[in-house]
């Protein structure tokens, strides 16, 4: 869309003032990123402009190009501030900026308009589902006479946070921005039909969600492209610290997009040690392994099948950012796993930041994608569980879970979460999408015997190898 607006602009030779907003810097860099690199190849340069504005008490971004990097401080404006305040206000050329509700309502006020003014001529708010209305309004704000709204977002998945319940019949006032829209103001959604992201076992198990039946994946046999195969005996430079099996290999075969390991666990609540060490044996097997192509891609412009030639592994930086992601729901789990990671990997020189970023919880993932997804629930005190089963169970967050993996989803979680029954319907209903995906939607199964070392000694886990063609 920010290309099609542009292009006519251009075409017309008329100027376009384009926001590109989301509720934080990291979904709303995934559109501004794509689109800026896109720009300069279907526009002459020096016909457009791109700038990326910050918080001044948030520091530099070292993956955001100088260029477009653009720190504002209201009280003591840039000259990089200035000229895109000048260059908005006298509507000069095609502008494209990209930022945070709160900066766009600072850029109002370094304008000096108040809180509202005409500063952009269209405005596409990404995660609109996520975003909710009163912060939505400082990015509507400078909407310009005429001027057009895009809400890009998904209800199936993650509602803003609230620190309350809503009042009984006006949730949508205070929910997201896409409810308010589509529920109170009547607005009919657009149903995007094709999914680019991931292949057609993932994009099918996103139908049990509720997802329209015309749902289907560009690239429906998208695969993991590994360039040697997984190993069926203990590699010579497997880390000391960790439980060998044979059968972590089975868990990452690229054939089975979708596999879950279940196993009775009964005691855990916030953390759980096995599948800490079971997340780190995973990502070891695919370091140096997992090609920085996948397999099976078809090409969006083309419709052709890309066939990788000279497949290299990803480097560092991209394995972290771009081949895996490690979902957990809870801090302490994450900081386990983190812990184990950067242990295994010292060796390695990586980035400690890099493995930081690489896991975290279902909010913060949402927005991004990786090659694989591992997700870890920990939990297996049924006391803890069903303290938090409302949280646990979430339909909307095992969705947006499942739907972050382009190529493969493993799924490590207990027995005691998958049976459990909550006693609030609402909770009970939206339990249905894991149970779905552990009991039935996987429905090929063996028994597995899984492990880790407990102070040096091997502890053997075994449960119930799931998986799906």
């Amino acid at each position: 869309m920010i290309l099609g607006a542009a292009l006519e602009a251009h075409g017309q030779g008329k100027g376009i003032r384009i926001l590109v907003c989301a509720q934080n810097y990291n979904a709303m860099d995934v559109v501004l990123l794509d689109a800026y690199e896109k720009l300069k190849t279907v526009l002459p340069e020096g016909a457009f402009q791109v700038r990326r504005v910050r918080s001044y008490t948030r520091p530099k971004d070292p993956n955001i190009p100088d260029e477009i990097d653009t720190e504002l401080n209201r009280f003591q404006l840039s000259n990089r501030v200035r000229d895109l305040c000048s260059r908005l206000e006298d509507r000069k050329g095609i502008t494209v900026v990209g930022t945070t509700p709160s900066q766009v309502h600072n850029l109002l006020l370094a304008q000096g308009a108040g809180a509202q003014g005409e500063l952009f001529d269209l405005i596409l708010i990404d995660e609109a589902s996520q975003m909710d209305v009163g912060l939505s309004i400082l990015a509507v704000a400078s909407l310009a006479r005429g001027g057009s709204i895009i809400l890009a977002g998904d209800p199936k998945q993650l509602p803003p946070i609230q620190q309350a319940e809503p009042p009984l019949g006006l949730e949508d006032m205070v929910g997201s921005v896409y409810a308010f829209c589509e529920n109170f103001h009547g607005v009919e959604p657009v149903m995007l039909d094709i999914n680019y992201r991931s292949n057609s076992t993932l994009v099918e198990f996103s139908l049990e969600a509720g997802y329209r039946r015309t749902l289907t994946s560009y690239s429906p046999d998208l695969r993991l492209n590994l360039l040697e195969l997984l190993p069926d005996t203990q590699p010579e430079d497997w880390p000391a610290p960790l439980f060998w099996t044979p059968e972590w290999s089975a868990l990452l075969e690229p054939d089975h997009p979708a596999s879950c390991f279940v196993y009775p666990e009964g005691r855990s609540s916030q953390w759980n040690q096995f599948e800490a060490d079971a997340v780190a044996s995973l990502v070891t097997l695919l370091y140096g392994r997992a090609a920085d192509k996948l397999l099976g891609e078809h090409n969006p412009a083309t419709g052709e099948l890309i066939v990788p030639t000279g497949s290299t592994a990803y480097s560092p930086e991209e394995f972290w950012k771009e081949a895996v992601g490690i979902v957990t729901p809870h801090r302490a789990q994450q900081g386990l796993i983190v812990s184990r990671l950067q242990q295994v990997f010292a060796h390695t020189g990586v980035d400690p930041g890099l493995i930081r970023s690489a896991v975290d919880t279902v909010e913060r993932f949402q927005g991004q994608e990786r090659d694989v997804i591992v997700a870890s629930y920990a939990l297996g005190d049924p006391d803890a569980i069903a303290d938090e089963d409302k949280f646990l169970m979430s339909l909307n967050r095992f969705n947006v879970m499942a739907s972050r993996p382009r190529a493969k989803l493993i799924v490590l979680v207990s027995r005691e979460i998958v049976d459990h029954l909550s006693g609030d319907l609402d909770t009970l209903r939206g339990s249905r999408l894991l149970k779905i995906f552990a009991d039935s939607f996987c429905g090929d199964g063996r028994a597995m015997t899984l492990g880790f070392l407990e102070d040096g000694t091997g502890r053997e886990v075994p449960g119930v190898f799931k998986h799906r063609r």
